[in-house]
């Protein structure tokens, strides 16, 4: 059975596609749902660990509404054991999640943006 963040990166690359349709704006949906992707599964990683019942439990919720987005880059960047790749690949997708919700800027690198150049599907 597909679990959630499963279903989210199929949208993912669904919303990629759908960039010949609907522009920019489905490829900046497609990063976003990404990311939440990934957020959720460490969220139910966490929960899982530190709740030790089913999803389905008060508990698991708890932990995994608690998670915080902050937190959980600092966390991840500043211990050896994560730090690199995941946490460095959480903090690049978590800038582009912000990019893709919140910038009107073309492109999440500055210098790129400053040049007009559009973020594309293979970035």
């Amino acid at each position: 059975m597909a679990t959630l963040p499963d279903n989210l990166l199929s949208t993912a690359e669904i919303l990629a596609d759908a960039r010949r349709t609907f522009g920019g704006a489905a490829l900046r949906r497609s990063v976003s749902t990404a990311y939440y992707a990934v957020f959720s599964r460490l969220a139910a990683l966490c929960a899982g660990r530190m709740a030790r019942s089913a999803p389905t439990s008060d508990s698991f919720r708890l932990v995994y509404r608690a998670l915080d987005h902050g937190h959980a880059r600092t966390a991840l960047k500043s211990h050896p054991e994560f730090a690199a790749p995941l946490g460095e690949t959480f903090g690049r997708l978590q800038e582009a999640r912000h990019w893709a919700d919140y910038s009107p800027e073309p492109h999440p690198q500055p210098a790129l943006a400053a040049e007009g150049t559009r973020f594309t599907r293979a970035e």
